[in-house]
């Protein structure tokens, strides 16, 4: 079909649009977040498709042709970030665009781990302007602090996501070790090893982005004594 501008138009039929949205449905999806637009082809030139877009996301689906043939592009993939592929036939495009909607429901309902625990500027600044030579071993008292201080943590985590047992005893495993190393590790070694192991542990429970924030955030004031009391950051 040509346009008023002179350029070709791929325009889907009306049961196709209605397929999508039944399917969109189907999928738990809100059809409200999506709307058609327009782009150039990847394979025709001077050819205008129709591409269906995430709204919040910007994720979209690109419904192309090559030979008169269907084709797709679209993000995300199934392991990058987009995917193009040549079903050929309507049905066989249909079979990749519920596949798509499925990559889509993947981004958007996981979490993403990497932005809940950010660096605190806190230990950030701690870890990187203390002396490497100052790393004195943790005194009596100290080391009663970092107990108590990892029960307080643990306490915390057991409180607020509900674990199997593999999972508990990971964590128990876990903080045990941060305990018993901090009998035999230097102070900046040890925090370096105790931050490991507190994002590992975030990265193995955490069900939402939320959840992995608060876990992170209480860490740090958790073991914010230890901060301010031997690398003299103001808190």
């Amino acid at each position: 079909m040509k346009r008023a501008d002179g350029l070709e138009e791929h325009k889907l039929l009306t049961f196709q649009r209605n397929t999508l949205l039944l399917l969109l449905r189907d999928a738990g999806l809100n059809p409200t977040e999506f709307d058609f637009s327009e782009t150039k082809s990847r394979h025709v030139s001077r050819l205008i498709v129709p591409a269906f877009v995430h709204n919040p996301t910007g994720y979209h689906f690109m419904f192309d042709v090559i030979d008169s043939r269907h084709a797709c592009y679209f993000t995300p993939g199934a392991d990058m970030i987009s995917e193009e592929q040549y079903p050929g036939s309507w049905e066989a495009l249909l079979n990749y665009f519920k596949k798509w909607i499925q990559f889509l429901k993947r981004e958007i309902e996981t979490p993403d781990l990497w932005k809940a625990i950010k660096p605190d500027p806190v230990l950030s600044e701690s870890l990187s302007s203390v002396d490497p030579q100052d790393n004195a071993k943790f005194t009596p008292d100290e080391l009663k602090h970092i107990s108590s201080s990892i029960e307080e943590l643990k306490a915390y985590i057991f409180k607020e996501i509900p674990l199997l047992q593999d999972k508990i005893d990971y964590i128990n495993n876990q903080t045990t070790y941060l305990v018993d190393s901090s009998k035999r590790l230097g102070k900046k070694d040890w925090l370096n090893v105790a931050v490991g192991i507190i994002i590992n542990i975030i990265f193995a429970i955490a069900p939402s982005e939320n959840t992995a924030r608060n876990i992170y955030t209480y860490a740090v004031q958790t073991l914010g004594w230890l901060v301010r009391n031997h690398f003299m950051i103001n808190p």
